[in-house]
């Protein structure tokens, strides 16, 4: 069967198609099925919407959140009656004419794709960034995606060169973009790729590395002499996210770059924190600047901290294990960092947070197949929880793109979106008052449609499996766990095996023993190492 057979076949029952749908049915290639219909509708065989139907669309893009997006795209019916118009459910489609023709196509027009490499075309003695190449035609609607798409499109095509930092087997975009110029075909192919390599030499100007550990050392290097000009001193972590690469290419960078460059030099705070500075360093200032980060350790190195993030994995845990979950994930630079710990985007501030805020954990549950899926998203506060907590979470989601939305009253959460704000402890003392009069947190919660999660409900999952919440409950897990990950083996092992939950967190607990001497020298505040 030939391709015009199969898209007739497919329309013979006079159903309205868009060409994405008749691919999926077909599983010919995107550029068969639209030859096809082109051919067909300028044959009158078919009638295709007069204008192009705009559909958008929701996904969850990882890192950048909740992407909306618009396609844009044409439907197709048959027309064995020869018409010149048909209407259908209030869709007009329209025969064959020259003015239905669409720039997005590249018909009846010059298309943004036409115009970049016109662009280039007439420029073809020099290379541009990407973003010069926007900047220059934003006035004729041109946008980044438009140029990278189209870029890559004539990459392929051989008509342009595109160059871009190699790392590995990766190439990545400079700072301003990635570099590309047009590569002219009146000459020798050999000889066209030659020239477009001295375009691109040229603007780079001799400011780019070619080997990436040569640039990393140098990095390192820019980095640490920067930071002690603003009398800090930099810490290994502070370089892998800022370098963001592996832990080992790392390691090797900075041992190469204090072989080069003998005026970097390193302190160990506690004897386990690597951090760099250079001998310009003013001796004083560079005592204060090692006091200031032994403080800054005491507070997040501390056991707080380690059973803070301790009781989001067990929340987690409880979550996963109790409910059809689907969790969001996101890929961090920091690789530490639990994938299941979201960044969402703020439309303006709140509090300390500019542009980004992080949300502990959000997950979907469909109720059934007729219903639509829900969408939680949890905040996990170990300690006392007060009225600026959860109202502090509440702005967070209110003001994020991906789930708050402006009303006339102000920015409100969206429908279908529900706060879960689980804590160690909920402020018994603390009353709000209203017009009716003071109510306690939990029921000021409820009335902000907050779910509110608490260690006592997570107990009350051990205690009917038999466990003893004296001996083993949720606090305890938290306090002997080395990090997350032992939180999740903890509990899945007293849960499988109830009797022996008693031993099972005293075995962690001596092993974890020089952990908990170790913080505890952390928050010594005149200990000096």
């Amino acid at each position: 069967m030939t391709s015009r057979e199969a898209v007739l076949g497919i329309l013979s029952d006079r159903k309205p198609r868009a060409s994405r749908e008749l691919i999926e049915i077909t599983k010919m290639s995107e550029k068969t099925i639209e030859n096809v219909l082109r051919r067909l509708w300028e044959e009158e065989i078919l009638l295709r919407t007069d204008k192009a139907i705009h559909k958008f669309s929701r996904n969850f893009k990882g890192r950048s959140g909740m992407r909306q997006n618009m396609r844009n795209f044409h439907l197709y019916v048959l027309n064995p009656d020869g018409l010149d118009t048909y209407s259908y459910q209030g869709v007009s489609f329209v025969k064959f004419d020259a003015k239905y023709l669409d720039v997005r196509g590249g018909m009846g027009g010059v298309s943004k794709a036409k115009v970049i490499l016109n662009f280039l075309k007439d420029n073809r003695e020099k290379a541009f960034y990407t973003t010069e190449i926007v900047d220059a035609l934003k006035d004729r609607g041109v946008k980044p995606s438009d140029v990278i798409t189209n870029i890559r499109r004539y990459e392929k095509k051989g008509l342009v060169y595109l160059r871009g930092y190699k790392t590995g087997e990766n190439e990545t975009p400079f700072q301003n973009g990635f570099i590309v110029t047009y590569l002219d075909g009146n000459i020798i192919r050999d000889d066209s790729i030659r020239e477009a390599v001295k375009r691109t030499d040229q603007i780079l100007l001799g400011t780019m590395t070619r080997s990436p550990i040569i640039e990393r050392i140098q990095r390192v290097r820019d980095i640490v002499i920067s930071y002690t000009q603003l009398k800090e001193i930099v810490s290994h972590e502070f370089l892998l996210n800022k370098l963001g690469c592996s832990k080992s290419e790392l390691d090797y960078a900075i041992k190469r770059t204090m072989q080069l460059y003998s005026d970097i030099k390193m302190v160990k705070l506690f004897d386990f924190y690597a951090h760099f500075y250079h001998e310009s360093f003013d001796e004083k200032e560079l005592h204060a600047s090692i006091e200031l980060r032994k403080n800054y350790l005491r507070k997040t190195g501390g056991s707080k901290s380690r059973v803070g993030h301790n009781w989001e994995a067990a929340v987690s845990f409880f979550i996963d294990q109790y409910t059809d979950a689907e969790f969001m994930t996101q890929t961090h630079r920091n690789q530490k960092m639990d994938n299941r710990r979201i960044t969402i985007h703020l439309v303006k501030p709140v509090a300390s947070r500019r542009h980004n805020a992080e949300v502990d954990r959000c997950w979907s549950i469909t109720p059934s197949i007729l219903s639509k899926p829900i969408t939680y998203c949890l905040e996990a506060k170990y300690g006392v929880v007060m009225k600026k907590h959860v109202d502090d979470f509440l702005n967070i989601l209110k003001n994020s793109k991906e789930f708050g939305y402006d009303t006339e009253k102000g920015r409100e959460i969206k429908a279908g979106v529900i706060p879960v704000f689980a804590g160690g402890t909920f402020n018994p003392n603390e009353k709000i008052f209203l017009e009716e009069g003071p109510i306690d947190l939990f029921t000021y919660a409820q009335r902000m449609n907050v779910q509110l999660l608490r260690a006592s409900d997570l107990n009350k999952i051990l205690a009917e499996k038999g466990i003893n919440i004296k001996e083993c409950s949720v606090h305890k897990i938290c306090k002997v766990a080395k990090n997350e990950r032992e939180v999740k083996e903890i509990l899945l092992n007293v849960l499988n095996d109830p009797k022996n939950a008693l031993k099972t967190l005293r075995k962690v607990s001596e092993t974890n023993n020089e952990i908990y001497e170790f913080e505890k020298m952390l928050e010594e505040p005149n200990s000096d190492f």
